[in-house]
């Protein structure tokens, strides 16, 4: 039995019809296909533009686009495409977007790549007493029970706590110290004119005639090279690398020190006197004239990473990559741990480099085109004038840069890089 024709509710639909298809919205956009049909590019980094195509986008009404549920700025739209920013926080899935009530799904997941550095926080320590005038090659520092740091154009070297942070004077009568390395229970430290150690509360020194080489710009513990007979690596201002021999136990004693010639590679180069070391147990690396390298147990140097002379900004595969060194004193500074990672800092993009075993080059902290001393490993920039870095045995880095205020007496200072 069919039901009774029921007057009322057909007036009703007739009527919400005639009201519906009267507006424009419904009229035009019911009847207008609203898509996503592609993307590009398909993957990114946050900032990266992005160009969505479909059909039924609106010029007259905010366009709604979200990747995976985060909101993204439109900048420019049409009823065919959109431009979009991937935005902040963004993750890898579905690009949206909604208008009028209607909502576009991507048939495919937008990509979203997450650089190394994104995994790096980086945080100011402390401020390190220093003439900007004065003793630009002097900031060096060395990792054990502390930090300790050679003062920039004072005579002093400082200690920083890394409990309480407090810096305060550790010795204070050593002239122009501008590098600095341990040994067990003894600090090494080279000056403009002498070459000092300090153990058990002595401090001695050996003067630059004859058997040392003058102005130790570079300093590092390399017993363990295999092959090396020397105990210690420095380099001068003329990019030289000697080894140095400590002959008696204790090395309390100053004529115990010799010193011999046993690189000069990097001699004469452009920017000269950049050079910087760093070392492990098993390699000593040096990093000098846009390139690092490692010290063989014959005493040459194998290019490791970058291009000799070639300066840029370029991560990659060994010598595809590009460093920018400062030149002069203000060569890149490095560290190496056990597993043969190379961390450099970059002068010329304020950026903390990483060259793994295999020899690829990436960019683990700092941001070329940042602004902020601090924060997010990707959303910061160093600002290097004279600096080192260390590395922590929980594999985080400390690092000093130019501090971020401006000030006569604490234009430097300590960071620490946390992964």
């Amino acid at each position: 039995m069919e039901a009774p024709f029921n007057f009322r509710n057909a007036i009703q639909v007739i009527l919400l019809v005639i009201l519906c298809c009267g507006s424009n919205s419904c009229s035009k956009e019911a009847q207008e296909p609203f898509r996503i049909t592609s993307f590009n590019p398909e993957m990114g980094l946050e900032g990266t533009e992005v160009t969505i195509l479909g059909e039924g986008f609106s010029v007259d009404v905010p366009n709604v686009v979200k990747f995976n549920g985060t909101l993204a700025i439109v900048s420019t739209a049409s009823a065919a495409q959109l431009a979009v920013t991937v935005p902040e926080g963004a993750s890898t899935g579905k690009i949206t977007v909604e208008n009028n009530g209607r909502k576009a799904t991507s048939a495919s997941d937008f990509t979203v790549l997450i650089p190394p550095a994104s995994k790096a926080t980086v945080t100011k320590l402390a401020a390190i007493p220093a003439y900007p005038t004065a003793g630009a090659e002097g900031v060096r520092m060395v990792l054990t029970d502390a930090l300790y740091i050679t003062g920039p154009g004072q005579n002093i070297v400082y200690r920083l706590d890394l409990t309480t942070l407090g810096v305060a004077s550790f010795l204070n009568n050593i002239t122009r110290p501008i590098s600095i390395s341990s040994d067990g229970d003894q600090i090494y430290v080279g000056a403009r004119d002498y070459f000092y150690t300090f153990r058990f509360g002595n401090l001695t020194k050996a003067p630059y005639t004859g058997t040392l080489v003058q102005g130790v710009y570079s300093l590092k513990l390399a017993r363990s090279t295999a092959g090396s007979t020397y105990d210690y690596v420095c380099t001068d201002f003329s990019n030289e690398i000697y080894g140095i021999s400590n002959g008696t136990a204790g090395g309390n004693t100053a004529s115990s020190f010799t010193a011999t010639l046993i690189n000069a590679q990097l001699k004469g180069i452009p920017n000269d006197a950049s050079a910087m070391l760093a070392t492990n147990s098993k390699t000593i690396y040096v990093s000098g004239n846009n390139a690092v390298w490692k010290l063989k147990s014959d005493n040459t140097l194998a290019l490791v990473a970058g291009s000799p002379g070639q300066a840029g900004y370029v991560d990659g595969k060994a010598t595809d990559a590009r460093f920018t060194d400062g030149g002069y004193a203000r060569g890149n500074a490095i560290t190496a741990d056990e597993s043969d990672n190379v961390y450099v800092a970059d002068f010329g993009c304020g950026c903390i480099r990483k060259i793994d075993a295999t020899g690829d080059v990436t960019t683990v902290a700092g941001n070329k085109d940042a602004n902020d001393r601090t924060g997010n490993g990707n959303k910061m920039r160093f600002y290097f004038d004279t600096w080192d870095i260390a590395l922590a045995p929980d594999g985080s880095l400390y690092v000093i840069a130019t501090n971020d205020i401006s000030s006569q007496t604490l234009r430097h200072a300590v960071y620490k890089v946390t992964f």
